[in-house]
């Protein structure tokens, strides 16, 4: 049970029991033939997917830039959009709003990786890695997928800018 355990951790980043908590260090070994097969399917319209989600995400920075601190992406590069993350000191009450509008969000990282058991031993407490531990504490992600509508963005939008009155 002990290696089964550990090797389920390696596997997945060295993730414990706990999502969020990190104990070995681990890869991103997930991958079985049935979602391999899935890949190769996607792989036909991962052009389209990516042209969505950049669409998505350049309407959201339009429409968010002053509201919230919004992801940086320089000139003449793109991102694939694995996430959407916003930054505000007022990351509890805009989730609780964004809950109560349906709206899901997440928080991928919310413990530095320096402050992760299997990487505590690495860290130089010299150094300081506060902006690290800021952005653990307000940061959170929302929703940005090809298949998106049109209403649903803006309905997100309006919601992330309402709630920025709201919690006022």
């Amino acid at each position: 049970k002990n290696l089964r355990d550990k090797i389920i951790s390696l596997r997945a980043h060295g993730k414990s029991k706990d999502k969020y908590t990190i104990t070995d260090i681990g890869l991103n070994s997930r991958l079985d033939t049935l979602q391999a097969a899935v890949l190769l399917a996607k792989m036909e319209i991962f052009n389209w997917e990516l042209k969505n989600r950049n669409l998505i995400a350049k309407l959201y920075i339009k429409s968010l830039e002053g509201f919230y601190k919004i992801p940086f992406i320089p000139e003449q590069t793109q991102s694939a959009w694995a996430q959407f993350t916003l930054q505000t000191k007022k990351r509890s009450k805009i989730i609780s709003f964004l809950k109560d509008k349906n709206i899901p969000t997440a928080i991928y990282y919310p413990i530095p990786m320096h402050q992760q058991p299997a990487y505590k031993k690495y860290h130089n407490k010299s150094i300081s890695l506060s902006i690290s531990e800021e952005l653990s504490k307000t940061v959170f992600s929302i929703p940005i997928h090809p298949y998106l509508e049109k209403n649903q963005i803006i309905y997100i939008i309006n919601s992330l800018k309402d709630a920025v009155k709201y919690v006022q």
